[in-house]
């Protein structure tokens, strides 16, 4: 096995065998150096590659149901909602109209036309118009969020 040599602040990632900037690598404590030994972005592949399997997604599901996970997936709801106010009294507005009989929830998405009434999200594309929405299935709601070429995160 060949070492490769490289400059301070820089370690070689043994997946892809690039030598990358200390900040690409995540920190492990049990490690020699406190860094994992693959750089970031091929931990990213590879767990991207373990949860489209089945047994990824049977974990991922796992974990979900968790309290950990319930845990966690409540204090990223939490942060969202104090980061974007608008978003919750708009998210608040629609629900209180679809309970009270004002909006009727249709059965099927107005993107695909896939029928699944248990699963439609109310799409706002305008927090201001907390009424106004389209009703898309997760799939294409998760499209909708998708972020574009060159920006961070997805649109709205």
């Amino acid at each position: 096995m060949t070492t490769i040599e490289c400059d301070p602040g820089t370690k070689v990632c043994s997946a892809c065998r690039l030598v990358k900037s200390l900040t690409e690598f995540y920190t492990e404590r049990c490690r020699k150096d406190g860094l994992s030994y693959v750089c970031k972005s091929c931990a990213s592949l590879k767990a991207k590659r373990y949860y489209a399997t089945d047994q990824g997604r049977k974990t991922l599901a796992a974990y979900r149901r968790s309290d950990k996970g319930r845990q966690v997936r409540r204090l990223c709801v939490e942060k969202y909602y104090e980061e974007n106010p608008l978003a919750r009294v708009a998210h608040k507005a629609l629900n209180h109209a679809v309970e009270a009989g004002r909006i009727v929830k249709p059965t099927s998405c107005e993107a695909c036309q896939k029928s699944d009434a248990a699963h439609i999200h109310g799409h706002h594309e305008d927090y201001n118009k907390p009424l106004d929405v389209r009703w898309v299935c997760p799939a294409c709601h998760r499209k909708i969020h998708l972020p574009t070429p060159g920006t961070k995160g997805g649109g709205k």
